[in-house]
């Protein structure tokens, strides 16, 4: 019924889109049933679209659980970059901690 794909639609992070302020990371499984890896792709550009910084990983071996040792491995390498890169900061002392500062 038409009522159902209207609340499909706006469940969808598509549909929430315009709310999205911050930079996004994806980390995703090639094999993943769940969620077709051209989903996260298009997110990903309708960000960079609305000049909002996106980033796609894609691990070709794995599915939605991302569940394999060398991709753990790359995934947190992955994501403590990209935290060190937006929302955490050396202070005087060398310790990392996060940013708390307003943009």
């Amino acid at each position: 019924p038409p009522a159902d794909l209207e609340r499909m639609f706006e469940v969808s992070p598509a549909y929430h889109i315009d709310k999205v302020k911050v930079p996004t990371l994806f980390l995703l499984g090639a094999k993943d049933r769940r969620v077709p890896a051209v989903d996260p792709i298009q997110y990903a550009r309708a960000l960079r679209a609305r000049n909002l910084e996106a980033r796609v990983v894609m691990f070709p071996e794995d599915t939605h659980a991302l569940s394999g040792v060398q991709t753990e491995y790359e995934g947190w390498l992955t994501i403590v970059g990209w935290l060190r890169r937006h929302i955490i900061v050396e202070n005087e002392l060398g310790d990392l901690v996060f940013d708390e500062t307003e943009e």
